[in-house]
């Protein structure tokens, strides 16, 4: 639901990531970009749990596996 208005992002961003990793190096990363774009809502879950994208309503992923035969689109961040 994010949209561009008058060259702004605004919605809600929904993330999923696990604990620690989202913690020490993603929230840095989330509050910069909020200040950059302040009329977007962030939503991070920070879990080990597996989650399916679709039914719990999140739109994007961060993981450290690999992906099997799941319908996504993954790409490799770093090792």
């Amino acid at each position: 639901s994010l949209s561009q208005r008058r060259h702004e992002l605004a919605g809600e961003l929904r993330i999923t990531a696990p604990e620690l990793w989202g913690e020490l190096v993603l929230t840095p990363v989330l509050l910069g970009f909020k200040v950059r774009h302040p009329q977007v809502s962030i939503v991070a879950e920070f879990s080990n749990r597996a989650v399916d994208l679709l039914q719990d309503g999140f739109h994007i992923a961060f993981r450290s596996t690999r992906l099997s035969s799941e319908p996504y689109i993954a790409r490799e961040l770093g090792q």
